[in-house]
């Protein structure tokens, strides 16, 4: 098919296949617009992004915050959801092996929400100033210059991400990712009796090890992360025993 326009045609081909919004079950042919502002949304940060780095440069935070970026301008639309589903039960894998970047956007989600609008800015910023390095560097150096610590903010995004699905409905919703994190699914826990040996886990891994169900007359935990036991408060309606990598 074409479109012409002031004497001049742009070819394209016709769709064969028919795209669905997954998480609220409809047709984006029915909803067009919808499809419309998200795809607007993502391409568009994507020109802001190439502004800092080359696509070349296949980085995984391309697709993960410009996934990202779609929810906050559009938050009733929800399309980066279907993604998350991809990643739930890879517990132990790092981000950069997860194989769907775009359901990296809950730790974009994370960053803009819990540490600073601004944050992603930052990394692009950095990007451009270290293009070989991968994101898990970006990241670094981001926390560091903001005296911040990129694996406790990493950590902090674990604790949160572990409480997806039926679990957002134990935290308030101050504490959880997004506004939507019970529409999510959940993130694949790891029974402390199944373990015979202390767990490892790769750097940037997301690993969560429960011993019992989730006890709401105590408000706080004690976290294992990456060889380190630390003491996390949880929100007023949230406990559930086990450490968080």
């Amino acid at each position: 098919d074409s479109v012409s326009y002031n004497g001049k045609s742009c070819f394209y081909n016709k769709p064969a296949l028919e795209i669905y919004n997954i998480p609220h079950n409809y047709s984006y042919a029915k909803k067009w617009s919808n499809a419309l502002r998200v795809t607007t949304t993502h391409e568009l940060y994507h020109a802001v992004q190439v502004r800092y780095l080359s696509p070349n440069a296949g980085s995984i935070w391309f697709e993960a915050s410009a996934a990202g970026v779609e929810e906050v301008v559009n938050p009733d639309i929800d399309d980066y959801i279907q993604y998350l589903s991809k990643i739930a039960p890879q517990v132990g894998t790092p981000i950069s092996e997860l194989g769907s970047d775009y359901a990296l956007s809950s730790l974009y989600l994370f960053l803009y929400n819990h540490v600073s609008p601004k944050f992603d800015k930052s990394i692009w910023e950095s990007f451009s100033k270290n293009p070989v390095q991968p994101f898990e560097y970006q990241l670094t150096q981001t926390a560091k210059k903001q005296g911040l610590s990129a694996d406790s903010l990493f950590h902090e995004f674990a604790v949160r991400l572990s409480f997806s699905g039926k679990r957002a409905k134990l935290a308030n919703e101050s504490f959880l990712i997004n506004k939507d994190q019970s529409s999510w699914p959940e993130f694949r826990h790891i029974s402390t009796n199944m373990l015979t040996t202390p767990p490892e886990t790769e750097n940037y891994a997301y690993n969560f090890y429960t011993g019992d169900k989730p006890n709401l007359s105590r408000q706080s935990k004690r976290c294992h992360h990456q060889g380190r036991l630390l003491h996390h408060p949880l929100p007023a309606h949230a406990e559930q025993r086990g450490f968080y990598i």
